[in-house]
């Protein structure tokens, strides 16, 4: 697995080079990963994802609601969606019947899905720039920011 970051809305960091463990699951708003095309790569709220992020082949992604449910229905396949707002997940073995709240924490704690959360631009801003200076991971041919 390459290395990554998880910016917090408290501001906190975890890192993967320095922390041992998991992720905490709540309150992500920004992941510094490696990118083949930029280098490094920021996946945050503000580009597309930020309600779920998700760890899938090598690298951390961003997601909403239908991007999730893609995730668990396709790729996974641990989801079969019901009428009304419960859903069917397999857990160890057996499908079960969860509601919403069911469903988040069937995420969270079977499958290491990290939520997001909301805050002002000026709270988000100022956990960004900090993730632009301080990530730990750099190529050979990247400087870091001043």
């Amino acid at each position: 697995m390459s290395w990554f970051e998880i910016y917090y809305s408290d501001g906190s960091v975890f890192s993967s080079e320095k922390d041992t463990g998991s992720p905490h699951p709540y309150g992500v708003q920004v992941v510094v990963q490696p990118d083949e095309d930029h280098d490094v790569y920021f996946e945050t709220g503000q580009n597309g994802g930020g309600d779920f992020y998700y760890h899938y082949r090598d690298r951390w992604w961003g997601t909403g609601w239908e991007g999730i449910f893609q995730y668990l229905l396709e790729d996974l396949k641990v989801l079969r969606p019901s009428i009304g707002l419960h859903h069917e997940v397999l857990f160890e073995d057996e499908w079960v019947l969860v509601d919403a709240v069911g469903l988040i924490n069937y995420m969270v704690e079977e499958h290491g899905i990290l939520l997001g959360r909301m805050l002002s631009n000026a709270e988000y801003q100022e956990i960004f720039q900090k993730a632009r200076r301080n990530k730990t991971g750099f190529r050979r041919t990247e400087r870091r920011p001043e």
